[in-house]
This record gives C-alpha cells, structure tokens and sequence, in this order.
C-alpha cells in the first residue's frame, strides 16, 4: 500500500518532466 501511494508521488512529479528524463528517472527508482 505505502509502495504504491509512493510510485503514484513519483508519477505526479515526473508527469511535468520531458518524456525521455521521465524515463530515466523511472528506470533508476525501479
């Protein structure tokens, strides 16, 4: 539950970067 409402932070932070940072940024948290 607590991963879940993390990765959803993640994805509302992430949202407002360009798509291939986005993806990178993705790649390292997981």
């Amino acid at each position: 539950m607590a991963t879940h409402h993390f990765t959803l932070q993640v994805y509302r932070i992430t949202k407002n970067f360009p798509s291939d940072e986005r993806f990178g940024l993705t790649v390292q948290l997981l």
